[in-house]
């Protein structure tokens, strides 16, 4: 029987009708790449495909206003996945049980209002994440939790690639500073790439070397990329991460290569 399909350029609606009246029992690939609008009469057939390890849903790029069609976790196979990629996609609670099978997740242009919603990923190695926005702040000490909740859902990950965009300008760089702390949890991590930005000016923070000397405890990283980077980031960089054998800074002063 038919084990991957690929759809793209016509509504979801409809291909969700088709897919209903397919004998779909056994597939284990899902791409549909298009312009749609998601409705849970329409992907509840998503949460029929039992056997389904490997779902991407792509808005299409060419959507002049940047439309977000909203998907629900509680309408995918979460018992079965393994590969999970969104384009484009406004992610909604509730927060599931837990994707118990799920070792990669992509979410390019997403807008998610907390990942913690995904719920545990025993087996999760894999995140990337180019508009994390969300945040929690403790009103008693100031401090913004970011990456904390991840770490203890997620304890697996060896790969993280994220693009921070704090949403107000009083969140400082030194918010970013204190997430350095959660990822050297990660035991398992090998390659860590982290971008920075401040939705509201425009301007980006480069102050993430601050946080070196916390990331020395990852036996593993290899690969580290970090941007912005002042001078003062390469000098910890070549201070504390001695085993990192690809690096790539960017927005970095060229004098300041001479500390590696």
């Amino acid at each position: 029987g038919l084990r991957a399909l690929e759809l793209g350029g016509t509504h979801l609606k409809l291909e969700a009708a088709a897919l209903g009246a397919l004998a779909l029992g056994g597939l284990t690939k899902l791409v549909y790449e298009g312009r749609f609008a998601l409705r849970a009469t329409d992907v509840g057939v998503f949460t029929r495909l039992t056997s389904l390890r490997h779902l991407e849903l792509k808005q299409a790029r060419a959507d002049p206003f940047m439309f977000r069609p909203k998907l629900s976790l509680a309408w995918l196979p979460a018992a079965s996945l393994e590969h999970l990629e969104l384009r484009q996609i406004e992610v909604l609670p509730p927060r599931v049980a837990g994707f118990p099978r799920l070792t990669r997740l992509l979410l390019r242009d997403c807008s998610v209002h907390n990942l913690e919603a995904f719920g545990p990923c025993p087996r999760l190695t894999t995140l990337d994440h180019n508009q994390l926005s969300g945040f929690r702040l403790d009103a008693a000490t100031g401090r913004v939790d970011i990456l904390q909740p991840l770490v203890r859902l997620w304890p697996r990950l060896a790969s993280v690639r994220l693009n921070f965009y704090l949403p107000f300008e009083r969140l400082t760089p030194e918010v970013l500073v204190q997430q350095f702390a959660a990822l050297a949890q990660l035991r398992e991590l090998r390659a860590l790439v982290l971008t920075s930005y401040c939705r509201n000016s425009g301007r980006t923070y480069a102050r993430l070397h601050e946080g070196m000397s916390a990331l020395s405890r990852l036996e593993h990283l290899r690969t580290l990329a970090l941007s912005p980077v002042s001078a003062a980031g390469v000098a910890e960089v070549a201070a504390h991460l001695p085993r990192v054998a690809h690096l790539r800074l960017d927005a970095v002063p060229a004098h300041a290569l001479l500390e590696l």
